[in-house]
């Protein structure tokens, strides 16, 4: 592999050709030259001599230059010479290269000139020659019209020689500087390839490397002109078949044409339907690793030296490509797998599909694709870091293959989103099986860094039925329909799904214009103290006034908002409107126990760093008393560390903490003593089993925790007078629902809130802060909260 020496040579070499095409005529090209060498390797002097003579120098004084000694270097007849003002200096000589006479020459004090910067000043004194070349183009243009009308032409033959071999030059530059920037692997022999193509002018252009599970295959990496159904991209040769074999068995330069006496060289001629071909091989870390192989068609065309040196110049390169890119095993897996998973990306996915269905046309098989999308895998990283979530896809991708058939496959398309192509099903019954058997394999919880993380998946799938289908497209499409019914479920594709996508779309299209005009309104249901129906608070619930649908309640818009991030934006404008409604309502009915206010945060905003100085500005923007905010969160998010620190920041605003549907959620009860929570609400379904000879063993279970944990307890659903007297009987003071208010905009709820009657709505010392009940501190932040409620 180079290091990256190797690499900042390379760079060097691309500035010293620049430098040196800079100059308007040889003699300051070779002067600039001579300087600029000198000052990349810190030489004290340098020099370029030719036949005898002193064409340049640097570092000696006027009337002061050791012509003599220099030639003495210059010859090799002196490896030391003194130096006036910097004493006794190593020498080093390099010769000019590509038919040019001369020597480049230079001598420093201290250390010898090392390996590394020996090749440099080769190199310098090959791309000086390269140059000066140049320079001679320019003048044999100036100088076309004096000569006579043949030795102009020929001086015009010439003259377009040295232009193709000068663009040729740059063309390699270009290729070089791919590789010193870490271009692609992949790109940089597509450029190869692409190059080979352009310059030869030829009918098919390959490369193959060597296969790297067994050496005595061959395997096609790039191409042009060759056919793409025959010979695709990925598909093996034996190392005895065609041209490229041979260069890569003999290590050398192989030409094949009809009339032969070797038949295998013929018979790969004829395979294909070539008349002749030559193949340079591929070096990696010296050693062969593949083969840049040409060819044509026309029996007419013949090939010449000068092409066998462009071919072996691309063919180089494709050599330093593959030293850069560490070895050949790893360079070939990432040209055609994701280097995280080790599953095959997206390239390749899509060109094993391409076969897939050139093989239903003949045989009629029909493939099918899979798409999945992971639920929350967002929240993961946030919460553990890039490393877990690094860990749990490789665990996925274990998973996914576990549930395929030999010859299907299993990619990465990138973030967490998979693919899987199914090569032949007989029917779609088959691919619903296989995707039931991937959504139970991922529900069991994963094992991450010692914790365990469930997680659930979002899947699509489509069979092919017509020859032009975009089978990936569509099973992305049946994905999104299947994630936009909630996490963790299941679609096959539909054709009516292009409608509901154009739909779609357009909701986006439309929240993003919401957002930016304000379009969203609040509504509020009372929270009422049940043994006197008063109104001690109330939750904010978010309406959207769409222009021409009207009022929209949050379900037909919120998942959308979630998945666009634009639910941070509606949150923002959200709690800052109830903030400041809830603030008016308390200095007009002014009450010994202040009205309070609960919004919902949603998981993003619970992971977002932007959230404690959201709620502090909305509090100093309203006047509200900290005390009178509640914040609800669900129980499934109460699952890190991180959530929990986040709590904790916002507790120190003095806020209140609510858990929303609780009983529910996946953390069950043992995160309600590491959390700071001060408000339990109880889930709806628990509450709908209370009253009327219904068991209310659960409802019954959580108001004795929150009870014996000293939680405000607080059913959500309450629909009946019977439930009213059931929880009462079991100790729940506090509710909301249908019974006693449905959710009503401020000016509605205003008439309740006037004549209400607070008591008992108690603020405990520890959901204060501090025991005299004194605000605390706020800490100062941007924006981004979201409260939302999906249910009303």
């Amino acid at each position: 592999m180079a290091d990256l020496g190797e690499s900042w040579t390379t760079q060097q070499l691309v500035e010293f050709l620049s430098l040196v095409s800079s100059f308007p005529d040889e003699e300051s090209a070779i002067a600039g030259a001579v300087e600029r060498a000198a000052e990349a390797l810190e030489a004290e002097v340098g020099a370029v001599v030719s036949d005898g003579r002193l064409l340049a120098s640097t570092g000696f004084s006027a009337g002061n230059v050791q012509a003599e000694m220099l030639l003495a270097a210059a010859a090799g007849r002196s490896s030391v010479i003194e130096v006036p003002g910097a004493g006794s200096c190593a020498v080093i000589a390099v010769p000019l290269e590509d038919g040019m006479s001369g020597q480049l020459v230079l001598a420093r004090a201290g250390d010898a000139f090392d390996s590394q910067e020996a090749n440099l000043l080769r190199g310098m004194g090959r791309v000086l020659t390269l140059g000066l070349r140049a320079l001679r183009v320019l003048a044999a243009e100036r100088t076309l019209r004096e000569h006579s009308q043949e030795q102009a032409l020929e001086n015009a033959r010439l003259l377009a020689r040295l232009r193709e071999r000068q663009r040729l030059h740059e063309r390699l530059a270009g290729i070089q500087r791919a590789i010193v920037q870490r271009s692609e692997l992949q790109d940089v022999l597509d450029a190869v390839v692409g190059g080979a193509a352009e310059f030869l002018e030829l009918d098919a252009v390959g490369l193959r490397l060597l296969d790297p599970e067994d050496d005595e295959w061959t395997v096609l990496v790039a191409s042009r002109g060759m056919d793409a159904e025959r010979f695709p991209i990925g598909s093996r040769a034996h190392i005895r078949d065609g041209v490229g074999g041979r260069a890569v068995s003999r290590k050398g330069l192989v030409v094949a044409q009809h009339g032969d006496l070797d038949e295998e060289a013929v018979a790969g001629l004829v395979c294909r339907s070539l008349e002749w071909a030559i193949a340079a091989p591929i070096f990696e870390n010296g050693r062969v690793v593949g083969a840049l192989s040409v060819g044509s068609r026309n029996p007419s065309r013949a090939y010449s030296e000068s092409e066998e040196h462009v071919l072996l110049a691309f063919a180089e390169h494709a050599s330093l490509a593959l030293t850069d890119a560490k070895n050949f095993g790893t360079a070939l897996h990432r040209a055609l797998h994701d280097m995280l998973t080790g599953l095959p990306n997206r390239a390749l996915f899509l060109d094993r599909l391409e076969h897939a269905a050139g093989r239903a046309k003949r045989d009629g098989a029909m493939p099918a694709v899979l798409f999945l999308d992971l639920d929350g895998f967002k929240r993961v990283n946030d919460s553990l870091g890039h490393g877990a979530g690094d860990q749990l896809l490789i665990e996925v991708g274990r998973r996914l293959v576990g549930c395929l058939r030999p010859g299907d496959t299993a990619a990465r398309f990138g973030g967490d989103e998979f693919a899987v192509l199914l090569e032949e099903i007989h029917h779609e019954g088959e691919a619903t099986a296989v995707a039931q058997r991937i959504m139970s394999a991922l529900h069991v919880p994963f094992r991450v860094q010692g914790r365990e993380i469930p997680i659930s998946v979002s899947l699509g799938s489509a069979a092919m039925k017509d020859a032009g289908q975009d089978l990936v497209r569509d099973a992305d499409l049946a994905m999104y329909q299947a994630k936009a019914r909630g996490k963790g479920q299941y679609e096959a594709f539909d054709p009516a799904m292009h409608t509901t996508l154009v739909e779609r779309l357009r909701l986006e299209s439309d929240l993003a214009r919401a957002v930016d005009r304000h379009e969203f309104e609040l509504a509020y249901q009372p929270i009422v103290e049940l043994a006197s129906g008063a109104v001690v608070a109330v939750e904010a619930l978010v309406r959207w006034r769409h222009p021409t649908q009207g009022l929209l309640l949050p379900g037909a818009f919120i998942p959308a908002a979630e998945e666009t991030g634009l639910i941070r934006a509606i949150g923002s404008q959200v709690l800052q409107q109830a903030c400041m409604q809830v603030a008016s309502w308390q200095d007009r009915h002014r009450s010994p126990s202040p009205l309070a206010v609960a919004v919902n945060l949603s998981v993003n905003q619970l992971t977002d760093p932007a959230l404690v100085g959201e709620v502090a500005d909305a509090l100093d923007a309203s006047g509200l008393d900290p005390r009178s905010l509640i914040l609800e969160i669900t129980e499934t998010m109460l699952m890190e560390d991180l959530e929990r620190e986040m709590l904790a920041r916002l507790k120190e605003l003095g806020v209140q903490i609510a858990v929303d549907d609780f009983g529910t959620g996946y953390s069950s009860l043992q995160y309600l003593h590491r959390f700071p929570i001060d408000i339990l609400k109880i889930d709806r379904s628990f509450v709908g089993a209370v009253g009327e000879g219904n068991d209310a063993a659960v409802a019954r279970a959580i108001i004795e925790l929150g009870q014996s944990l000293d939680l405000r307890v607080i059913a959500e659903g309450v629909e009946h007078p019977a439930q009213v007297a059931t929880l009462l009987r079991l100790g729940c003071r506090w509710g909301q629902g249908y019974h006693f208010s449905t959710p009503r905009t401020a000016a509605e709820l205003d008439e309740l809130i006037v004549g209400r009657v607070v008591t008992g709505w108690d603020l405990p010392a520890r959901v204060l802060g501090r025991p005299d009940g004194h605000r605390p501190m706020r800490e100062r932040g941007s924006a981004g909260a979201a409260v939302y409620s999906a249910r009303s």
